[in-house]
């Protein structure tokens, strides 16, 4: 049995033609499957290009201490990375195990990308001249607001929220700085 890129070459070999600009005998059958080893990568090229354009969510961060998680909020803040702050946030099971499967899903519910956006975009504007990390404080309604210092030296507090210990792992609860 014939290799189907093979067939023409085969029946022109047979009948003691050539086809056309191509050549004779084995020159079309390298050709072709030239053309195809070709255009086969070039596929895998592009498939390459589309595939990287698409950016995979960043991981997860999972800070053990108040420290931690406002100097990744701070980092986060810096770079603008809306997702990165998002996911320092309770999710689906981790705010059922906080607050209750019925409350978790109306806390999920109202706790979209518009708002995180507004806290994060304000917590920005409040580290805009790149002011040096000093510490955190922690309220009495577990609200953790973060220290910094400011190129004159002057102290701000800057809130980040209200926090809740997930096992090992701080999260943020609440988002500062929301309309309510």
């Amino acid at each position: 049995m014939h290799h189907p890129l093979l067939i023409p070459v085969a029946m022109a070999r047979a009948e003691g033609t050539h086809l056309g600009l191509f050549g004779q005998g084995n020159q079309t059958g390298f050709l072709l499957l030239a053309l195809m080893l070709l255009f086969l990568l070039l596929s895998r090229v592009h498939r390459r290009r589309h595939a990287s354009a698409v950016r995979p969510p960043p991981p997860r961060r999972n800070p053990v201490t108040y420290e931690e998680l406002a100097r990744t909020v701070y980092q986060i803040a810096m770079d603008c990375d809306l997702e990165a702050y998002r996911g320092l946030f309770l999710a689906g099971g981790e705010a059922a195990a906080v607050f209750g499967e019925q409350v978790g899903e109306t806390y999920l519910a109202g706790r979209n990308l518009e708002v995180l956006e507004e806290s994060l975009v304000t917590i920005g504007a409040h580290l805009a001249d790149n002011p040096r990390f000093h510490g955190v404080r922690l309220d009495a309604d577990d609200h953790l607001i973060m220290q910094v210092h400011r190129a004159d030296e002057q102290l701000v507090e800057v809130e980040l929220g209200s926090v809740v210990r997930v096992g090992a792992v701080v999260r943020l609860a609440e988002a500062p700085y929301q309309k309510n």
